[in-house]
């Protein structure tokens, strides 16, 4: 949380995220959804990665999977 917060301060143009949410109570899951969401509305491209399909679903304006192949048998 602290770190969405000082994205705001410094005005960020693009913000890169990592699991933003990894670990968090639901309540503070939609603490974070909001930043993003205000984030959005003031400008800022936000680049996440997030393995809670819920919550990237929810946030994203556009979503990308990467899935780990199989590894074929020799």
């Amino acid at each position: 949380m602290a770190n969405i917060a000082r994205a705001f301060v410094t005005d960020q143009e693009l913000l890169l995220m990592d699991e933003p949410t990894g670990g968090l109570m639901p309540s503070a899951i939609s603490k974070v959804q909001k930043a993003l969401e205000a984030m959005a509305e003031e400008g800022v491209s936000v680049l996440l990665v997030e393995e809670d399909m819920k919550t990237a679903l929810e946030c994203a304006d556009k979503v990308y999977i990467i899935r780990k192949r199989a590894k074929r048998p020799s």
